[in-house]
């Protein structure tokens, strides 16, 4: 029993440095996410009235953000898990 606790506790560092990788991949990728204006998204030409040229950037921006949002989201998850499996072995050094 005693081997297997130092296994756990030399193997979890790899773990949480995986989930480390992944935190930052994801934080990458969010905050590479492109502001597509709604109408060349849908593959339409650039309308000539204003307020509808505004109101896709509005749009595009608004699906931006909440693409990166969720980015974030999955980032901080894989951050939370490489915390805590980074200090599993603090715990696990009194055996």
């Amino acid at each position: 029993m005693f081997w297997l606790l130092i296994g756990i506790r030399e193997s979890i560092p790899f773990f949480g440095a995986a989930c480390g990788m992944l935190s930052a991949l994801y934080w990458y990728r969010a905050g590479r996410v492109e502001t597509i204006p709604l109408w060349q998204k849908l593959g339409q030409p650039e309308p000539v009235v204003q307020e509808l040229r505004e109101s896709g950037w509005i749009g595009g921006i608004i699906e931006a953000g909440t693409q990166s949002a969720r980015l974030n989201k999955v980032a901080a998850l894989w951050t939370a898990a490489t915390v805590f499996l980074s200090s599993i072995p603090l715990f696990l050094a009194r055996f």
